[in-house]
């Protein structure tokens, strides 16, 4: 089961209404990177962060989707591609 995200992904907010502003943009950058800064923490990459897979919820939060090429990595394979 996975949470529904009513509000689509960035990449149609972006289709849709064009340019951000820059505050938006700020806040939208933030999210992405402590949800990054999570997953490397837990030993995961993602492989694929583009905006069709970062949804938004009602509340303008940022959700990072489709984790079909992340990869489970030792703290080792960060120094050793």
């Amino acid at each position: 089961m996975l949470e529904y995200i009513s509000g689509g992904s960035l990449r149609q907010l972006l289709n849709r209404i064009g340019k951000l502003d820059e505050n938006v943009v700020r806040v939208y950058t933030r999210q992405i990177l402590e949800g990054l800064d999570y997953l490397h923490e837990n030993g995961i990459i993602h492989r694929d962060i583009k905006c069709a897979n970062l949804l938004l919820d009602p509340s303008g939060i940022i959700k990072l989707t489709d984790f079909g090429t992340s990869k489970q990595i030792s703290t080792q394979d960060w120094f050793n591609p």
